[in-house]
């Protein structure tokens, strides 16, 4: 069985044949150095390493081993600055097994800080609603035609009354001049009799007038304009 500096050493030998792949051999041979706690050998071969045409998988490892090199060795910001590389070359990148706590706590913070940010999403505003279309506003009921039909009658009746209490005034007034001038007593009896009646009728023309205007002006004011809800 192999133990110690003979099983590093053949771990070393066998890292340093070339794959027929193309990877870095110094990289094989830094872990190798590595996982035989060989901290200063592997921090030779990955400077060696970083020399090397690498893909970007590889040179994530190197940063990656290389942190861990430099963290035993007591390195701590140097540590710091090759996880930093690492975990941007490879945000998912993770520790090997059976890695110190200590290391694997500082790694995480590392980790946790180089995370980006997610995009902070801002909700769209709300459409704005469809403009209404214009409406001409609703006729005024105050100022809808009323209907004129009763108030006209009643303001003719009243018309009437007043034409026929004037005319009749005008023959009072003639009946009382014709009493006043007359020689005998017949006529003057005559005329005030006459007199007597265009005045009785005058008076209800005026009366009939005065309230069949007022009843006009009522009517139209408390009547309903057309096309009003009752």
């Amino acid at each position: 069985m192999l133990t110690g500096p003979l099983l590093s050493s053949l771990l070393v030998s066998l890292a340093q044949t070339p794959s027929a792949e193309g990877t870095n051999p110094y990289l094989a041979q830094a872990k190798a150095h590595y996982f035989s706690l060989q901290y200063d050998r592997c921090s030779q071969r990955l400077a060696q390493a970083s020399q090397w045409r690498s893909g970007r998988a590889e040179l994530t490892e190197i940063e990656l081993f290389a942190g861990l090199c430099a963290f035993y060795l007591h390195r701590e910001s140097e540590a710091a600055d090759h996880f930093r590389l690492a975990l941007q070359l490879d945000p998912s990148v993770r520790l090997p097994p059976h890695t110190s706590p200590k290391i694997r706590d500082s790694f995480e913070a590392l980790a946790a800080s180089e995370r980006p940010v997610p995009a902070r999403v801002t909700p769209l505003p709300a459409p704005m609603p469809a403009p209404k279309p214009w409406l001409p506003p609703p006729p005024n009921s105050a100022l809808r035609g009323r209907p004129l039909a009763t108030p006209l009658t009643l303001a003719s009746v009243g018309v009437a009354g007043l034409v026929t209490g004037v005319v009749f005034g005008v023959l009072t007034q003639g009946d009382v001049d014709r009493s006043r001038s007359a020689v005998f007593e017949q006529d003057a009896r005559a005329a005030g009799q006459a007199s007597h009646q265009h005045a009785l009728v005058a008076n209800v023309a005026f009366g009939a007038a005065v309230i069949s205007l007022g009843a006009a002006v009522v009517v139209y004011f408390i009547s309903t304009p057309k096309g009003a809800r009752p």
